[in-house]
């Protein structure tokens, strides 16, 4: 058991022989990387479900792309071009620099908003929260695979 005691473990594995913080942060970096690991999960019934077999075809269509301020500025929208697996990620995405600042951090399901046009998400406070044909979503915006003709309202609001 001289594993479990440390000694052959430590020299084996450089990480063991550093400082206290760097073992904790590795292994919520273990952590992170391992639950980052799961399979998306597919559209449900509910919001972002696919459409009947006449509602799209391959390309063409558009989606309407809104933004709420939660009182800091007027409302702005825009018409951006749909295409086929196009996530509401996506069409945030497409305004182009300048128009429309958005800053955001990872990819996928993993994917994060952290501020739009300089407006950050305060955690406690109000965030941006999205809704595809007025309904709250359910997953992340990196995920959430629209449909032509679909309406996305980005919300900054202090609703939970």
């Amino acid at each position: 058991m001289r594993i479990l005691r440390g000694g052959m473990f430590r020299d084996r594995y450089p990480l063991f022989r550093s400082t206290p913080c760097a073992r904790l942060f590795c292994c919520w970096a273990l952590l992170a990387w391992t639950v980052g690991c799961g399979v998306d999960t597919p559209p449900s019934a509910g919001a972002g479900a696919a459409k009947p077999a006449g509602a799209a075809a391959k390309g063409g269509g558009s989606v309407r792309v809104t933004f709420e301020f939660g009182g800091q500025a007027a409302v702005q929208q825009r018409e951006v071009v749909w295409r086929e697996g196009m996530t509401v990620l996506d069409a945030l995405l497409t305004f182009p620099a300048g128009e429309m600042d958005v800053q955001h951090r990872g990819g996928g399901a993993r994917a994060f908003v952290e501020s739009i046009q300089g407006v950050p998400n305060r955690g406690a406070g109000k965030n941006w929260l999205y809704y595809v044909n007025g309904e709250k979503a359910d997953r992340g915006a990196g995920s959430y695979v629209l449909q032509p003709g679909d309406s996305v309202l980005w919300k900054y609001t202090d609703e939970k």
